[in-house]
């Protein structure tokens, strides 16, 4: 069952001696052409063919010792083409890589996914808002939901914006009591200078009379 296996091209039995006890039909890969044939053309010698079979493939060996009650009865020697090895190697290569990329791929992913929402849109927002109080519209602010830099520059941009309101409100007030001021100086003008065309008016009776 050892032989019939696709990288296979022959599997060996020797005892202590190394003398062959499994025969050439059941030793060698009979699904392997080219095995095949050598085989046919070789006859029973087992060493033989094995050696025959290192010449023709590039074998790659592997022998494993049979021991029982640390006694060794014997070995077993498994011969495997290498170019199946290699082909076997690369495709591993090939998955590895491919799990690799894919694996880096979507790292990248979450990484641009979490700086954009880390930083990019908060940041994006802090801009708005920032034009926003520019062009005089104090109607906006940042939703901060962060503890880090960008969080307390939405923070610092908010306090920025009360602020402003305050002081723009203390203005409005201002403006509104000077224009009060300003309409009783025009009333008390008034009154002055009706005051005084009465007074003048007076003042020119009296030198008639006089």
């Amino acid at each position: 069952e050892a032989a019939k296996s696709q990288d296979v091209l022959y599997a060996v039995v020797v005892d202590a001696n190394g003398a062959a006890l499994s025969t050439p039909y059941v030793s060698f890969n009979r699904d392997n052409p080219a095995v095949k044939a050598l085989v046919a053309e070789g006859g029973g010698d087992v060493p033989a063919l094995i050696a025959r079979v290192r010449r023709q493939f590039e074998v790659l060996e592997v022998a494993v010792e049979i021991v029982s009650q640390g006694t060794k009865i014997g070995t077993v020697t498994m011969g495997f083409a290498t170019a199946g090895v290699q082909r076997a190697t690369r495709n591993i290569v090939f998955l590895l890589l491919g799990t690799s990329v894919g694996i880096v791929l979507v790292l990248s992913f979450l990484f641009h996914v979490m700086i954009r929402k880390m930083i990019i849109t908060p940041t994006k927002e802090a801009v708005a808002v920032a034009s926003n109080i520019a062009a005089g519209d104090l109607s906006k602010s940042v939703h901060v939901k962060s503890i880090d830099e960008i969080g307390m520059l939405g923070r610092g941009l908010n306090r920025m914006i009360i602020g402003l309101k305050g002081m723009v409100e203390n203005v409005r007030r201002a403006a509104g009591n000077s224009a009060a001021v300003w309409k009783d100086v025009q009333q008390i003008s008034a009154e002055i200078t009706t005051g005084s065309k009465t007074q003048a008016e007076s003042v020119e009776e009296a030198s008639s009379s006089v």
